[in-house]
């Protein structure tokens, strides 16, 4: 999983500012194994 990526797009989601592409990557990413542990850094 790319963290930063994950995490830029978090925030960004978190602002209200994610495009709708941007929240199904998101989405695709967090339903990825190792999502959790992006949460972890």
């Amino acid at each position: 999983m790319e963290t930063e990526r994950f995490h830029s797009l978090i925030d960004k989601y978190l602002s209200g500012k994610t495009t709708a592409e941007e929240n199904a990557k998101l989405l695709a990413m967090m339903d990825e194994e190792d999502a959790a542990h992006a949460f972890d850094e």
